[in-house]
């Protein structure tokens, strides 16, 4: 399993599951690149691009898989989408999950303090640790700077600040974007089923050792 994580700091995320379905389904009676289920009543609904990936959006409000005990939107997407003996068509269905984290990240009405993604495994050595890429004492206050990073990384415009535009454009990322409201997304490694080091995190002077 693959799992991005909307990270907040505010109690708000019952509201943005709603706000991300609502426009999500108003983009799939546009043009049908995306496929979602029924309403969220329940607090999460399932989500299909219009290639390969799928998954489910669900609203949490304390920790769960991969999040400190902040609030949060999760995207689960299962481990066989990318269980491909063909290189290429792995690529197109990373392609088509990330496009899917955009989409659902700039759905938000509020945005996210950061979001992240990362492989099933690598949640289950942050609860191990307790160390998270946001520290769970953020509650109600800005995310100026993360621990570390994980296979997908973004960073809403208080973050750029932070790092600064052009370097993190000038990472040494598989994939670099900056989206239209400002957000810069980095692909650290094209196989988010992995968990390896990067040079990315040197790049924006994170400290291995800390």
């Amino acid at each position: 399993m693959v799992v991005a994580i909307f990270q907040y700091t505010t109690d708000r995320v019952g509201e943005e599951v709603r706000h991300v379905w609502e426009t999500l389904h108003q983009e799939e009676s546009t043009d049908g690149e995306i496929k979602v289920g029924p309403s969220p009543s329940q607090g999460a609904f399932r989500v299909a691009s219009y290639r390969t990936a799928s998954g489910k959006v669900g609203a949490h409000t304390s920790s769960s898989m991969g999040a400190p005990n902040l609030p949060h939107l999760r995207l689960k997407i299962g481990y066989r989408r990318f269980d491909q003996p063909d290189e290429e068509e792995m690529v197109v269905r990373v392609d088509d999950t990330v496009d899917l984290i955009k989409i659902i990240y700039l759905a938000t009405e509020e945005r996210p303090a950061f979001a992240y993604g990362m492989a099933k495994k690598m949640p289950g050595v942050l609860s191990d640790l307790d160390d998270y890429p946001v520290d769970a004492s953020q509650r109600g206050q800005a995310v100026t700077e993360i621990n570390f990073l994980t296979w997908l990384s973004i960073f809403p415009p208080p973050l750029v600040d932070t790092y600064g535009r052009e370097r993190l454009l000038s990472a040494p990322a598989w994939h670099v974007e900056e989206l239209d409201d400002g957000s810069i997304l980095l692909v650290e490694w094209a196989d988010p089923t992995v968990i390896r080091d990067n040079e990315v995190q040197q790049h924006l002077g994170f400290d291995p050792e800390e």
